[in-house]
């Protein structure tokens, strides 16, 4: 039974993982497993059983959890849309936002004019209406076919979270100001569509009523999502990369160099990855202690300081034990030189720690402490991240340090 990644990599003549490329290219392919263009490829035959596993636990990591839509309706003549019809619109989706949607809900409006059979009327008036504007930059002009004949659409979207009374009345103000003096076969139309996306059916249901109230007509659809491709793609690219570090098939020292997966680099320009571990190796046995020790004291310092950090302190330094700890944030994260799974929280903060007692500094990246405790590697003397392991187990005041 294929249960994980290394089930489907043990059966007999797995290749590698592809993303996206042409299995063909690969020398020796014969049989591809793929879900969307992502998979893995064999130099031989699989049974059929194989590959309907192998294709379900694809499934299974690249396929997202169903959403549900809750989609108000609000159409009425755009004469008589009033700012209270607008205010309660809004607050109708708003107080639904407030309870447990998700972050892509969004508030679209819409002005609507039907120009019947004269296309040509509505492309000058669509072209007189092109401009943009910085502080709405999500609204746009489009000539579409509909009842009617020829419609001219203003479409505004924005999302609920962030979307007011204030930027619909903006549009609606606009919209007036661009109707000319058509004429036209029905009376200019405005329309209002929040759409609130939950985890839970139950959940959408549940605040149906909340737009009802607003004069909103509702309905619920099931969005059959899958992750974006961008992190489908990441997912299985990071299995690739794992495979071809741990087969030999990337040469990790080449991408510690500066400029490959960082500006700064793993190692210094003329550095060699097994003396660099080397080296650390045999000082950590000089000083009686391993590297996962020193990991661990690391993650049990620095981790409490991140924890105080997310509970929303405002100090500075976080006293912990004899040390004093700072972290820094940072929006992006490093990732590990040997396509080891991301810790997002670890890879994207550096952290400085003093020692009351004695004043001795350390500092270094979050990654750091994966890197040694996963593969004793304290970074190249080279780069402006490198942890000396007699240094820090100093500051830690592990045994045999002093």
């Amino acid at each position: 039974m294929i249960t994980s990644r290394s089930d489907i990599e043990s059966v007999p003549g797995f290749m590698g993982w592809l993303v996206d490329e042409d299995a063909a290219s690969r020398e020796a392919a014969v049989e591809v497993v793929d879900v969307d263009g992502m998979g893995c490829v064999f130099s031989r035959s699989i049974t059929e059983g194989q590959r309907a596993e192998i294709s379900g636990f694809l499934r299974s990591r690249c396929a997202g959890p169903r959403r549900y839509a809750l989609i108000g309706s609000f159409t009425m003549p755009l004469a008589e849309v009033s700012g209270a019809h607008i205010d309660a619109v809004c607050d109708a989706a708003h107080s639904v936002k407030l309870e447990e949607t998700l972050h892509r809900s969004s508030l679209e409006t819409e002005v609507v004019l039907t120009f019947g059979a004269r296309h040509d009327a509505a492309l000058s008036q669509h072209e007189l209406n092109q401009h943009e504007d910085p502080d709405f930059p999500f609204y746009r002009w489009e000539i579409l076919d509909g009842d009617g004949g020829c419609l001219l659409v203003q479409r505004f979207t924005h999302f609920i979270d962030t979307g007011t009374a204030t930027s619909v009345q903006w549009h609606l103000d606009t919209a007036l100001k661009a109707l000319g003096s058509h004429e036209f076969s029905h009376a200019p139309r405005f329309r209002a569509k929040p759409t609130l996306v939950f985890h839970e059916r139950a959940a959408a249901e549940a605040r149906r009523a909340q737009l009802q109230a607003a004069r909103l007509t509702t309905e619920i659809l099931e969005l059959a999502e899958v992750a974006a491709a961008s992190e489908r793609r990441a997912e299985i690219e990071r299995w690739q990369k794992q495979w071809l570090s741990r087969t030999g098939h990337i040469h990790v020292e080449g991408v510690m160099r500066p400029g490959a997966l960082s500006e700064a680099g793993f190692l210094g320009p003329t550095e060699r990855l097994d003396a660099v571990l080397r080296e650390d190796a045999s000082t950590l046995s000089s000083l009686g202690i391993t590297a996962s020790q020193l990991a661990d004291r690391l993650r049990e310092i620095v981790g409490e300081a991140i924890r105080r950090d997310r509970s929303g302190s405002d100090l500075c330094y976080h006293t912990i034990a004899n040390f004093r700890v700072r972290i820094h944030q940072y929006r992006g994260f490093q990732g590990c030189p040997w396509s080891c799974d991301d810790e997002p929280e670890w890879s994207s903060i550096d952290f400085s720690i003093e020692n009351i007692r004695t004043g001795a500094r350390l500092g270094g990246p979050g990654l750091i402490v994966h890197l040694i405790a996963e593969h004793g590697f304290f970074e190249g003397a080279g780069t402006p991240y490198r942890m000396d392991p007699r240094q820090a187990a100093n500051v830690l005041e592990l045994p045999g340090s002093r």
